[in-house]
């Protein structure tokens, strides 16, 4: 159950991460460079705050999916 919340929280951050870079309009701005950068650093920060939720949601034993 826990692996279930991990992944949920996951898919809410995403989509906010995502909701944020489509109403800036990165998808019409990623061929210049300061953009390319941005969205970049953005799309790192969201894959590391992604682990830190699942793995503060699902503690110490995240793989355990059998008991």
């Amino acid at each position: 159950m826990k692996t279930f919340k991990g992944i949920s929280g996951m898919v809410v951050w995403t989509a906010l991460v995502a909701l944020g870079l489509f109403l800036s309009n990165a998808q019409d701005n990623y061929a210049q460079l300061g953009w390319a950068i941005l969205i970049g650093f953005v799309l790192l920060v969201a894959h590391i705050v992604n682990m830190l939720i699942y793995f503060w949601i699902a503690g110490k034993e995240p793989y355990k999916w059998f008991k």
